[in-house]
């Protein structure tokens, strides 16, 4: 639920600069959730992820403008 409010405020705050509001939201996710996370804001986007319970949302705003919320993890040796 975090994730969704911060991801419309963000955006709401910033509507002509997604940048800043995918940066504002992955702060937000790395201080409270632990690192790794990633944030894409755009429309007309695909992709391909294998994702992780509790780790993943889609949502849109304004009916077109999409926003994928992910964390990504990596093997240690």
């Amino acid at each position: 639920m975090d994730a969704i409010q911060t991801g419309i405020e963000s955006y709401a705050s910033l509507p002509n600069m997604p940048e800043l509001a995918t940066k504002s939201i992955k702060e937000f996710l790395d201080k409270r959730y632990g690192p790794a996370w990633q944030c894409v804001i755009g429309e007309g986007f695909a992709y391909d992820i294998s994702i992780q319970s509790e780790a993943y949302l889609l949502m849109y705003y304004n009916g077109n403008l999409g926003c994928l919320i992910f964390k990504t993890w990596s093997f240690v040796d």
